[in-house]
């Protein structure tokens, strides 16, 4: 397949040239995602208590926080969201694996018929 032929019209390589640039674009965001996936970034369990004592205690005292912004109702609120975080990033990098994807069967397949050679 001779993407940039020069009997090719100059539209056709023009297409090519972003078909391919499409198509590696799509590669590394797949590689990078799937990579970031399978490699987990470490993250500490806490439980309620150990959370509470850390982000809802000391660092309200830090950092000047309104009394009434650290309540043991926003604490509670805030570790729920602390626990769902990792099941919400796994659920968007799984999507944008299947983007990927699909993307490059899609640009692929783009390209194949587009650069196939006329019998």
């Amino acid at each position: 397949m001779n993407l940039f032929n020069k009997e090719k019209e100059l539209i056709f390589r023009i297409t090519n040239a972003v078909l391919l640039l499409w198509l590696i674009t799509s590669t590394v965001v797949l590689i990078s995602t799937t990579i970031n996936y399978f490699i987990k970034e470490p993250k500490t369990n806490y439980t309620y208590e150990e959370y509470k004592l850390v982000y809802c205690d000391i660092i309200a005292y830090d950092i000047d926080v309104k009394e009434e912004d650290m309540s043991d109702e926003r604490c509670l609120i805030n570790y729920k969201d602390y626990s769902n975080s990792d099941a919400m990033s796994n659920y968007y990098k799984v999507t944008t694996i299947y983007g990927s994807l699909a993307n490059l069967l899609v640009v692929g397949s783009v390209m194949f018929i587009l650069n196939k050679k006329k019998k």
